[in-house]
């Protein structure tokens, strides 16, 4: 399943005529089956399934004591290792924060860590685009 076969399938639930690409300039319909599909894809993998999991990610501090993640992860679990009365972290922009301290400044690294990452549609198995396809059918 291509984007543009996804996005041709949100079309037709709704009785529009499906588009030969999605480059330049696109309908209003088709510009908005686009961004659901985006938003559904968001939402199905925000929840972490095999296929967008690392296990064991090692994450370093910057020069400002900071922990930079990566643009294309949604969410970060330490590992189980860390005290959570002392490391309770949430992203905030491309840096974890610590709610435990309520400060974005870090005194070590951490080891072995799960990363959840948003893939491009492309990128996806065939069986996770298919079910993002048909979320919102």
């Amino acid at each position: 399943t291509t984007e543009l076969e996804a996005v041709n399938t949100i079309l037709s639930t709704i009785g529009e005529a499906p588009l030969s690409t999605l480059t330049g300039s696109l309908p209003v319909d088709g510009t908005t089956a686009k961004n659901i599909l985006n938003e559904i894809s968001r939402e199905v993998q925000s929840a972490g399934w095999h296929f967008n999991t690392q296990y064991k990610v090692d994450l370093t501090r910057d020069t400002d004591n900071k922990v930079p993640i990566g643009t294309d992860v949604v969410r970060v679990e330490l590992s189980n290792k860390y005290d959570k009365s002392s490391y309770d972290v949430v992203q905030r922009g491309n840096y974890l924060f610590n709610l435990a301290k309520n400060s974005n400044i870090f005194d070590q690294d951490f080891t072995e860590n799960t990363l959840i990452y948003l893939l491009q549609f492309e990128d996806l198995p065939e069986q996770a685009r298919r079910y993002i396809t048909i979320f919102y059918s």
